[in-house]
């Protein structure tokens, strides 16, 4: 009996205790109780976040810019896209960056409104086969790339384009 009310009178104490108003203690800025907060409900307002960073074109390396950088393949198909801001493109390279992915499509969607379909169905491995190459079939402004993998052995991959080369002039 004797704990029961012990329990009793310390349950009361708490509850009265945390229901007394702290004097002194400044509000945080965004609780209702600051009277020159333009918004009390908790909304995020749009102004508050960050602003997007700037596209980059793709980076030249070695003939190839850099598409995009390891995507993994468990995502089945991933729409890419490239845009004006690179230039046109003769060749694609899909490389392994980990594990094993195979490569089962890749629909080319060119600025100018065509489409190129390529079955490509091959594997890529870091270890074995770390690349494979599609020629497009001349150089052209790509808009989008959709490339659909198997969702299984994950790995990841990345594409590289291989910049258009001007022709040169060769005299006699």
């Amino acid at each position: 009996m004797k704990i029961l009310a012990m329990f009793a009178a310390l349950l009361a104490s708490t509850a009265i205790a945390s229901a007394e108003p702290k004097l002194g203690v400044a509000q945080p800025p965004h609780s209702s109780f600051d009277r020159k907060a333009s918004e009390s409900t908790g909304r995020v307002v749009l102004t508050d976040r960050k602003a997007p960073r700037a596209r980059k074109g793709p980076v030249l390396v070695g003939g190839w810019a850099e598409i995009t950088d390891a995507t993994p393949a468990r995502f089945g198909t991933v729409f890419v896209r490239v845009g004006t801001a690179a230039s046109p493109f003769a060749k694609l390279r899909f490389d392994a960056v980990t594990g094993t992915v195979m490569i089962r499509q890749v629909k080319v969607h060119y600025v100018d409104g065509t489409a190129k379909v390529f079955a490509i169905r091959k594997s890529v491995n870091v270890r074995r086969t770390p690349s494979t190459v599609i020629d497009l079939g001349g150089a052209k402004q790509i808009e989008q790339i959709d490339i659909t993998t198997d969702r299984r052995p994950t790995g990841e991959y990345s594409i590289h384009g291989s910049a258009a080369v001007a022709s040169t002039n060769s005299c006699c």
